[in-house]
């Protein structure tokens, strides 16, 4: 009998956890993170590549305020003062279409503070193949000239994504799948002792 309840308790502690690392609906997700850090003037990597889909999370490990701000509007972590990102604090947005998504911290922009995100579509192809070599290019060679004039930031089409601030990014699911664990199986011995005796 003893065995048994703790069994029923180990089946239950399990299938929570099962619950929860397989996420909403019980599919596993698969969804790659790109994280990228924010520090003082800075952003680690600044540039990266990732597939469509990607969830890019920056997370601020410095001490002064910044922002996640896209050049086309696509994205914002918050440019006033009350929505500025704090130390610890993260912001995430999905990318559901291929592009490049140039951003930049509104605060220290003129310091250098810029990024871009380039989102590639990746087609399955059948069976492996190996891709053809390069065929090299000769070098285009400049010619002196009038100074060209600044030209404005190539437009991005329209994106459907999605994105989230947390002011202290920390998982609270970290907390809480391990209570509700040490709850059930509590549960459990409790249930067992009052069988017992």
């Amino acid at each position: 009998m003893r065995i048994r309840s703790f069994a029923l308790g180990l089946i239950a502690a399990l299938a929570l956890l099962g619950a929860f690392l397989d996420g909403p609906g019980g599919a596993r997700a698969v969804q790659q993170v790109q994280a990228i850090s924010i520090g003082d003037n800075f952003f680690a990597p600044a540039n990266v590549t990732v597939p469509v889909g990607t969830t890019v999370r920056w997370t601020h490990n410095g001490s002064l305020p910044h922002t996640v701000t896209s050049e086309t509007g696509v994205f914002d972590s918050g440019t006033t003062s009350d929505k500025y990102l704090r130390s610890g604090a993260t912001f995430q947005f999905t990318f559901t279409q291929p592009g490049s998504y140039p951003y930049y911290c509104f605060l220290h922009r003129a310091l250098g503070m810029v990024g871009t995100i380039t989102v590639a579509q990746v087609t399955p192809t059948p069976g492996a193949t190996t891709p053809p070599a390069a065929t090299p290019t000769p070098a285009a060679t400049a010619t002196p000239g009038p100074a060209a004039a600044p030209t404005a930031p190539t437009p991005v089409a329209p994106v459907t994504g999605t994105g989230a601030v947390t002011e202290d990014g920390f998982p609270w699911w970290l907390v809480a799948l391990p209570a509700g664990i040490a709850l059930l199986i509590a549960g459990g011995l409790l249930g067992l002792r009052r069988r017992l005796g």
